[in-house]
């Protein structure tokens, strides 16, 4: 699902869709654990789709919250 943003920046109307985020933070947070940069994650959202890549994320001795 694409989100809509409207954001009022010098008194112009702007609109924009959010796109993909979600793949973004996954591979970031699954690269990062790979190369031992945290020790815990903490994630907050309510998307199902990241269950996946928590799972993964956990095999490496991660915490995440």
């Amino acid at each position: 699902m694409e989100k809509i943003r409207t954001v009022v920046s010098n008194d112009e109307l702007m609109t924009y869709v959010e796109k993909g985020l979600d793949i973004i933070v996954a591979v970031d947070m699954l690269i990062l654990s790979v190369q031992n940069e945290y020790d815990t994650a903490i994630l907050i959202s309510g998307d199902s789709d990241f269950v996946p890549v928590i799972k993964k994320i956990r095999m490496n001795k991660k915490k995440v919250q």
